[in-house]
């Protein structure tokens, strides 16, 4: 997840998704619930700041499953912190005008 983070603070949301995904797969192969928790978390702050506020709740809430399942504090606090600001930002997006709220 290293790399995946790292473009997605670069901007370069291709590649970030890219390597968070690949992460993710490994993480789930090996049976590491903290990596595949960690990289949904990515994954979903990645869609987020895209606007694709859709398939950023989707990848939030299974990562917050994962967490909740754990029942790892530390993660379902920042799971549902990012929960919060994506459900606020794809509710302000359908009550603007030109609203991109949705987009898979």
């Amino acid at each position: 997840m290293g790399l995946g983070f790292y473009y997605r603070h670069r901007g370069e949301y291709g590649p970030a998704e890219s390597y968070s995904e690949q992460a993710r797969l490994g993480f789930k192969q090996v049976g590491n619930r903290v990596g595949q928790t960690r990289s949904l978390y990515n994954l979903s702050s990645i869609f987020s700041e895209q606007g694709m506020y859709v398939k950023s709740l989707t990848a939030n809430r299974k990562g917050l499953a994962l967490a909740e399942a754990q029942q790892d504090r530390k993660w379902m606090a920042f799971l549902n912190t990012r929960l919060g600001i994506t459900s606020t930002q794809a509710w302000a997006n359908t009550t603007t005008p030109g609203s991109t709220s949705g987009r898979a």
